[in-house]
Parts: structure tokens; C-alpha cells; sequence
């Protein structure tokens, strides 16, 4: 049996633009740019949605221990997702600077935020000392 057919997925050349979406150096197949588009599409919608709920614990998946050691703030948590998401879209639609603006209001809530400073370092790469 033939497996289905995948999207293609290659490298932008360096001074290249790849088609939507194009940020992060990655670019799409020209026949499936329509799946790229609704994926981008829903990932919006997800995140609107998202920033509109209201965090809940999920005290099933929680254990007691968790719950009596640490102080954690699941709406805190939650906006910090939807911001950062927020960043990733904006990388996908070419938006650097609104991509920055996201990643620095996370990194100002939580400076060790490890997803926030990986992004970061797409939008501002880091330069050699040489």
C-alpha cells in the first residue's frame, strides 16, 4: 500500500524568500502552500481562543504533592503560551518586530523562559565575537 502524500519541507536558500509561511528560514512546496496557509489560519484561531479562556488546573493530571509545593499561577502560564505563540505567528508572517515585542513581554514576566530565549535568538541572532 502507497503511503500519502507529504508536504515538502526544505531549507530557504540564504537572500531567499520561500513562500508563506516564510519566517524561520523554512519554506513550503508551492503545492502545499494552501495546507501551510490553513494550518497558520487555525494556529491564529487556536490562540485567540486561547487568550480569551480562562486557565483551569487540571487537578485529574495534577498530583497532591505538586499542588502543595508550588506556587504556580495557570493564568500566568497560559498568557505566557498565547504570547508566545502570538511571536511565532508574527515570525510567520514576516513581522520581526512584532515577534520581538512578544518574546520581550514574556522574557519580562520570566527571564529563564527557554522557548521565549530560543525564538529570540531566530529573530536576533546571536553575533561572534570575532
Amino acid at each position: 500500500m502507497r503511503e500519502p502524500a507529504r508536504p515538502q519541507v526544505r531549507q530557504a536558500q540564504v537572500g531567499q524568500r520561500a513562500a508563506q509561511p516564510h519566517a524561520l528560514g523554512v519554506g513550503v512546496d508551492a503545492e502545499h502552500v494552501d495546507l501551510a496557509d490553513r494550518l497558520v489560519t487555525g494556529l491564529a484561531g487556536y490562540t485567540d481562543d486561547l487568550a480569551q479562556t480562562a486557565a483551569k488546573i487540571d487537578y485529574f493530571a495534577t498530583s497532591l504533592p505538586s499542588l502543595l509545593l508550588f506556587n504556580d499561577d495557570p493564568q500566568r502560564r497560559q498568557d505566557l503560551e498565547v504570547e508566545l505563540l502570538r511571536a511565532q505567528l508574527a515570525l510567520l508572517s514576516g513581522e520581526e518586530a512584532a515577534a520581538r515585542r512578544h518574546l520581550d513581554t514574556i522574557l519580562l514576566a520570566d527571564p529563564s523562559h527557554e522557548l521565549a530565549l530560543d525564538l529570540l535568538h531566530t529573530v536576533q541572532p546571536t553575533r561572534s565575537l570575532s
